[in-house]
């Protein structure tokens, strides 16, 4: 697990197949520039061919639990009212 402080005028870069998430903001505002991208010539390579999905074996860190993205919040939390 990992908090990151943000600074500004840098960026987060991570794996989107990983489970991720934000704090709720207590002041301020959030904007997200969110890219996907994507290489067709990755794609193709035996590195990608023979990457395994794995089912995540142990409860998620509760500051990545999104009730708005991940099917299994109401396992680990209960539903905001």
């Amino acid at each position: 697990s990992l908090t990151y402080t943000h600074q500004r005028g840098h960026c987060v870069v991570h794996l989107g197949r990983m489970r991720h998430g934000a704090d709720d903001l207590v002041h301020g505002e959030r904007l997200n520039l969110i890219l996907w991208n994507q290489s067709s010539t990755y794609r193709r390579s035996n590195e990608h061919q023979q990457f395994a999905y794995f089912r995540e074996t142990k409860p998620p860190d509760a500051v990545c639990l999104s009730f708005t993205h991940d099917r299994d919040f109401g396992i680990f939390q209960s539903y905001p009212p």
